[in-house]
């Protein structure tokens, strides 16, 4: 018999809102026992995340840090949307690289990420036309 773990990537949005819903879905399937989790994120986040059963991982970028949104107002939205698009864009330079090496490496049979990350879009549509 066949002892493989099923091993799945978990790319969340590094923002309170977006990890939380994130780390439950890691928990329950951290429960399962053919399956190994591993979660990227940043410091802020290793401590939740690692409750759940998964490892972490840590995105290498040194400024996608928790983009926790602050009481929007008319006059601060457009600039924090702003900020959020350019340092996702600016991020995506540093860590698809690394996250194509780490799927590359590891193999991972699924890769979970949440739809408002386009990094993981990105990662996503590159392992595609790769065939991986």
């Amino acid at each position: 018999m066949d002892n493989k773990k099923i091993k799945i990537f978990i790319f969340p949005v590094v923002a309170s809102g977006h990890v939380n819903p994130v780390c439950g879905i890691a928990y329950e399937l951290c429960k399962m026992p053919d399956v190994e989790c591993i979660i990227y994120g940043v410091v802020e986040y290793k401590d939740i995340m690692e409750r759940t059963g998964a490892q972490f991982r840590s995105y290498a970028h040194p400024h996608i840090t928790g983009l926790a949104a602050p009481s929007m107002t008319s006059d601060n939205i457009s600039k924090f949307v702003r900020n959020a698009f350019d340092t996702n864009i600016e991020a995506a330079y540093v860590i698809v690289p690394q996250l194509l090496e780490d799927i590359t490496r590891d193999k991972p049979d699924l890769i979970f990420f949440d739809s408002n990350f386009q990094i993981g879009r990105y990662v996503a549509t590159a392992v595609r036309s790769r065939g991986n």
